[in-house]
C-alpha cells in the first residue's frame, strides 16, 4: 500500500464518497442552502472609512466629526446661462427642503445677512476701503471709486492680488452681475431682473454659488442619513433627489442638471461594482468551464469541477454574513478570488484521479490516492494560502482585516467543499455511465500528462548556468523598478471615469477655483473660530476658509466702528436722491472703459502669478479667451460699451441711475447697522451648516488648500503648515496619506508574517529544508508583479497595494505541487524532472489559466481601482507559473543534482 493510500483521512473520505455519495451530497446541499439564505442578507457597503485604520488618531477625529456633523453628501450642478440656472435654482431652493430625508439645503449666499452686517464684518483695512468706495452711492461715483481702489491696490501689486485672490474674484462676480443688469435696463424696458439686484450684488456678491465663468451653479444638499453608517439610506435619498431633479428639469429645458458628491459617487460605485460582481463571476465561471471543457474534450467533468467551487463560495458568503453582515471594497471580490483559487484544487485532484484510473486503480482506491497523494499537496498549498490571507488579520484597517478573514476562511471552506463534494460527484458520474452501458475511458493524456512541458523542464534542468543568471538579472531589474513606481494620490482617478458624478467632481474644482480636498476643525466658541480662521487665511497653502465667524462680527470691532457707521448713516439719510439727474453716457462709458483697462492689468498680473480664479472671472467679463486669443463680443463689458453709444441708453440712463442710487442708499443704511448678531440670527441653512446635529454651541470650520493637493509633496506641505495653527485639524490629504500608509504597513506586515508561516508549514510538510524551494515561485512572482507595473504605466494605489500578501498566498500553490510531485517520483535525474513536470505542469498551467481568468475578470470592473487590483494579481499568477515551470527545474538541479528521491530528501 502506498503512502498516499495509507492516509486514514483520505481513505475515510474516499470510502464515504464511494459507498454513500448521495448521502454526502444531501448533507452538503442542506448546508449550502443555509449558507445561501445567510448570504442573501449581505449588504454591499463601499465605505471610505472602512479603509481607515481603527486606532489612528486622525481617523478617530474624522469619524467623530462625521458622527456629529451633517455632510453635504449631494451636490446639484446646474449647467447653462445664468438666468436659466438661477430660475431653476430658485424653484429647487423652495422645494428641496420639503423632501423626506433632507436635513439642510444650501443654495443661496445669505445676501440679506451680509448686507445687514456688511461693514461690521470687514477688517479695519477693508472697512476703510469700502467706506471710501461707497461714500457717494451714485452709479458713476461707485464705478469711479471702484476703479480708484483697483488702481491703488491691485493693478500693479501681484502680492495684494495673491493675498486677496478669493475676495477679488467674488467681488468681480458681483460687479459682473450688476453690470449685466445695468446693460439690460439701458438696452430696453424688458430687463431680466430688477436693477436693485444689481446694487445688492455689487455690495454683497452674486447670491448664487456660481463657477468662475458663471456656467455652473452649485446647490449643496445635506441628507439626514449618516454618510458612513447609513449607506442604504443615503443611496435611497440620492435616488429620490435624482428623480426629483429630473422632474424639475423638465420645466427648465435650457438647463442641464446632474448630481455629484459622496452620495451620487457612492451610487456610481455600487452600480460599477455590485451588479458587475455577479456578471463577472458568471463570466469567469463560464470561461473557466469552456477552458476545462476544451482540455478534457467534454462538458461533464468541467461541470463537476465547478460545483464544489460554487459550494465553497456560498459557504464563505454565509460565514461573511454571520461575521460582518456587509461586504467592503475588498470582500466584494471574494467570489471572484475564490473562483480563481478554488478551481485549482479540483484541477489538480481530477488530474490525479484520471491518472490513477487510467493506470487501472479501482474507483475507491483512485479516490484515496487522489486525496492522499495530490490532495496532500493541495491541502498544504491551501493551508499556506489560507495562512497568507489570515496573516492580514493583524491589520488595523477594517477593510483589509475583513478581507484577510474572508479569504483565509474561504480557502479552507472551499477546500473542504472540494474534498467532500468532488469525490461524491466523480462516483455518481461513473455510476451513471455504467448504468447507461458506456463506462468511462480515461485518455492517454490523463495518464501521460503533457510531454512538451516535461521536455521543456528537462531542457531547463540541463542548463542552470544559463537559466539562473538570466532569472537573477531580470529579478534585479524588476526589483529596481519597484522603487521607481509612483503612487496615485488622486482619489477621483480611481473612481469609475464614465460616471457623470465622478466627471463633475473632477470638473468642479477647476470651474469654481477651489481645491477638491478640505480640512475640518471644531471650535467651542465663535472667537476661537475667528482667530484660527484669520491665522489660517494668512498661510500660503490655504486658499479658502469657511467659519461661522465670517457671518458674526466681533463685539469689540462693532464698538470701534459704531461712531463712523452712525455718521455714515446720517449722511446718507440727509441727502435725498432726485427722481432724475442729468447724466452723460460718455462719462459712464469712460468709467466702464477705465474698468476694462484695470481688469486687463489685473488679469495679466494674476496670470503671471498663477491666480486662475481672477483670470477666469476677468476673462468672462471682458470676453477674452486666452486659449484662442479671441474676444467674445457678447461678454458684459463689450456689450455694455456698445449699448452706451446708443440713443436708447441716453434716454434711459437718468432714470436707471436714479433707481440704482436709491437702492444703493437703502443698502448703505442697512449696512451701517450696529446691532450685534448671534448664531441664532443666521439664516437656518447657514446655521445648520456650521452646527452639529444636536444643535449644541460648537462650530465646524472648513479649510481648503490653495491648489490641488493630490501629490505627497503638496499634501505634506498643507498638513505641516496648517498643523502649526490648528493641530487638531483633520483633512482629506491627511486621511488619504493615513489610509495609504496604513494599507502599505498592513500589506508589508501581512507579507512578512505570511512568509514566516508559509516557511514553517513547508518545513512541517516536507520535513526537510528542501521544501523551502517551493517559495521560489512566489518570491520571484511577487517582485516581477510589482516591478512590471512600470512597464504598463500603472501606479500604486490604495487597493492594489494589498495584492502582495495575496500573491504570496496564491503563488505558493504552484511551487508546492511541483515540489510535491518531484518528491513522489522515484526516477533519477532528467527522467525524474520529466516525469514530475509533464504531469504536474499540465495541472499547474490549467490552474494558472483558470486563476488568471478569475482575477482577470476583476480587471474588467468599471472601477479603475478595482480593475488595477485584478490586473496586478493576473500578472502575478502568470509570473508564478513561469517561475514554477521554467525556473524551478534549474533550481532543483542545483540543490538536488541527479539524486533519487531519498537523496533529495536528505
Amino acid at each position: 500500500m502506498s503512502a498516499a493510500e495509507d492516509r486514514h483521512w483520505a481513505r475515510w473520505i474516499a470510502r464515504r464518497a464511494a459507498r454513500h455519495p448521495r448521502r454526502v451530497l444531501l448533507a452538503i446541499a442542506a448546508l449550502t442552502l443555509v449558507s445561501l439564505a445567510l448570504a442573501s442578507t449581505l449588504e454591499l457597503r463601499l465605505n471610505f472609512t472602512d479603509l481607515l485604520p481603527e486606532r489612528n488618531p486622525v481617523a478617530e477625529r474624522y469619524r467623530h466629526l462625521m458622527d456629529e456633523w451633517p455632510e453635504p453628501s449631494i451636490s446639484i450642478v446646474l449647467r447653462g446661462e445664468r438666468a436659466a440656472t438661477a430660475a431653476m435654482a430658485t424653484e429647487l431652493d423652495s422645494l428641496l427642503p420639503g423632501l423626506d430625508g433632507i436635513y439642510n439645503v444650501q443654495a443661496r449666499l445669505p445676501q440679506d445677512h451680509l448686507i445687514d452686517h456688511g461693514f461690521a464684518l470687514l477688517d479695519p483695512d477693508a472697512f476703510d476701503r469700502m467706506r471710501e468706495v461707497l461714500r457717494e452711492p451714485s452709479l458713476i461715483g461707485i464705478l469711479e471709486r471702484f476703479n480708484d481702489d483697483y488702481e491703488r491696490e491691485y493693478t500693479d501689486s501681484e502680492e495684494n492680488l495673491r493675498d486677496d485672490e478669493l475676495e477679488v474674484a467674488r467681488a468681480l462676480q458681483g460687479t459682473w452681475r450688476a453690470l449685466d443688469l445695468l446693460a439690460g435696463h439701458l438696452a430696453g424696458p424688458d430687463a431680466a431682473a430688477p436693477l436693485r439686484d444689481g446694487a445688492r450684488s455689487m455690495v454683497a456678491g452674486d447670491p448664487w454659488l456660481l463657477s468662475l465663468d458663471r456656467g455652473l451653479l452649485l446647490i449643496s444638499v445635506y441628507p439626514e442619513a449618516h454618510s458612513m453608517r447609513e449607506t442604504d439610506e443615503l443611496l435611497a435619498i440620492t435616488t429620490d433627489v435624482e428623480t426629483f431633479i429630473t422632474e424639475v428639469a423638465a420645466r427648465h429645458p435650457d438647463v442641464e442638471a446632474a448630481l455629484t458628491g459622496m452620495g451620487p459617487i457612492g451610487k456610481a460605485e455600487m452600480e460599477s461594482i455590485g451588479p458587475y460582481t455577479y456578471a463577472l463571476l458568471l463570466l469567469a465561471l463560464l470561461v473557466i468551464f469552456l477552458l476545462l471543457a476544451r482540455a478534457s474534450r467534454g462538458w461533464e467533468l468541467p461541470l463537476i469541477q465547478l460545483v464544489p467551487l460554487l459550494v465553497g463560495i456560498l459557504w464563505t458568503m454565509g460565514l461573511m454574513a454571520l461575521a460582518f453582515g456587509t461586504l467592503n471594497y475588498f470582500t466584494v471580490m471574494m467570489g471572484l478570488v475564490l473562483a480563481g483559487l478554488g478551481i485549482d484544487f479540483t484541477i489538480h485532484l481530477v488530474s490525479r484521479y484520471g491518472h490513477e484510473r487510467g493506470a487501472g486503480a479501482e474507483c475507491e482506491d483512485a479516490l484515496a490516492r487522489m486525496l492522499g497523494g495530490t490532495g496532500t499537496g493541495v491541502l498544504t498549498g491551501a493551508l499556506t494560502t489560507a495562512a497568507a490571507f489570515l496573516a492580514l488579520l493583524i491589520a488595523d484597517t477594517r477593510g483589509v482585516f475583513e478581507f484577510g478573514f474572508a479569504a483565509g476562511t474561504g480557502v479552507v471552506l472551499t477546500l473542504t467543499a472540494v474534498f467532500f463534494t468532488l469525490p461524491a460527484l466523480l462516483v455518481l458520474r461513473e455510476r451513471r455511465h455504467e448504468r447507461q452501458g458506456r463506462p468511462l475511458r480515461f485518455s492517454r493524456g490523463q495518464r501521460a500528462g503533457w510531454t512538451w512541458l516535461g521536455a521543456a523542464s528537462v531542457a531547463i534542468w540541463r542548463r542552470p548556468a544559463i537559466v539562473l543568471p538570466l532569472f537573477l538579472l531580470l529579478l534585479g531589474a524588476a526589483a529596481w523598478s519597484v522603487g521607481t513606481i509612483g503612487f496615485e494620490y488622486d482619489f477621483m482617478k480611481l473612481e469609475p471615469q464614465d460616471a457623470r458624478s465622478v466627471q463633475l467632481q473632477q470638473e468642479i474644482p477647476k470651474r469654481f477655483g477651489i481645491a477638491e480636498q478640505a480640512g475640518w476643525l471644531i471650535h467651542q466658541d465663535v472667537d476661537s473660530a475667528r482667530a484660527d480662521a484669520e491665522a489660517l487665511r494668512d498661510l500660503a497653502v490655504v486658499g479658502e476658509v469657511s467659519a461661522i465667524s465670517d457671518y458674526l462680527p466681533p463685539a469689540a470691532r462693532l464698538r470701534r466702528y459704531r461712531p463712523q457707521l452712525e455718521a455714515l448713516r446720517d449722511s446718507v439719510q440727509r441727502h435725498a436722491v432726485p427722481a432724475t439727474r442729468p447724466l452723460d453716457p460718455a462719462r459712464l462709458g469712460g468709467q466702464v472703459d477705465r474698468l476694462w483697462d484695470n481688469l486687463d492689468l489685473m488679469s495679466n498680473l494674476a496670470f503671471q502669478a498663477g491666480l486662475d480664479r481672477i483670470v477666469t472671472v476677468v476673462d468672462g467679463m471682458t470676453g477674452y479667451d486666452a486659449d484662442t486669443n479671441a474676444y467674445d463680443s457678447t461678454a458684459v463689458l463689450p456689450r455694455l460699451t456698445r449699448i452706451l453709444t446708443r440713443e436708447t441708453a441716453a434716454r434711459r440712463l437718468p432714470a436707471v441711475a436714479a433707481e440704482f442710487e436709491r437702492e444703493m442708499r437703502r443698502i448703505l443704511i442697512r449696512m451701517t447697522g450696529t446691532e450685534m448678531a448671534t448664531p441664532a440670527d443666521l439664516p437656518r441653512d447657514v446655521r445648520l451648516g456650521f452646527l452639529p446635529r444636536d444643535g449644541s454651541a460648537r462650530y465646524r470650520t472648513t479649510v481648503w488648500p490653495r491648489s490641488y493637493a493630490w501629490s505627497r509633496t503638496a499634501s505634506d506641505r498643507f498638513i505641516s503648515q496648517t498643523a502649526r495653527i490648528a493641530p487638531s485639524l483633520v483633512s482629506t490629504p491627511q486621511l488619504f496619506i493615513v489610509m495609504t500608509e496604513e494599507t502599505l504597513l498592513d500589506g508589508r506586515n501581512g507579507s512578512l508574517l505570511a512568509l514566516a508561516v508559509i516557511a514553517l508549514l513547508l518545513l512541517l510538510h516536507f520535513r526537510h529544508p528542501v521544501g523551502l524551494l517551493a517559495m521560489l515561485p512566489l518570491l520571484g512572482s511577487a517582485v516581477f508583479m510589482i516591478g512590471s507595473l512600470r512597464l504598463i504605466g500603472m501606479k500604486y494605489n490604495y487597493i492594489n497595494l494589498i495584492a502582495l500578501p495575496i500573491i504570496l498566498g496564491i503563488g505558493i500553490d504552484d511551487g508546492v505541487h511541483a515540489l510535491h510531485r518531484f518528491r513522489e517520483e522515484t526516477a533519477r535525474g532528467a527522467e525524474r524532472i520529466n516525469a514530475a513536470f509533464r504531469h504536474v505542469g499540465r495541472a499547474i498551467l490549467l490552474t494558472s489559466l483558470t486563476t488568471m481568468i478569475g482575477f482577470g475578470s476583476i480587471a474588467l470592473y468599471r472601477h479603475p481601482g478595482m480593475a488595477s487590483f485584478g490586473i496586478v494579481l493576473t500578472m502575478g499568477v502568470g509570473f508564478c507559473f513561469v517561475t514554477s515551470a521554467f525556473v524551478l527545474p534549474a533550481v532543483l538541479r542545483v540543490f538536488t543534482g541527479t539524486s533519487s528521491r531519498k537523496g533529495a530528501e536528505e
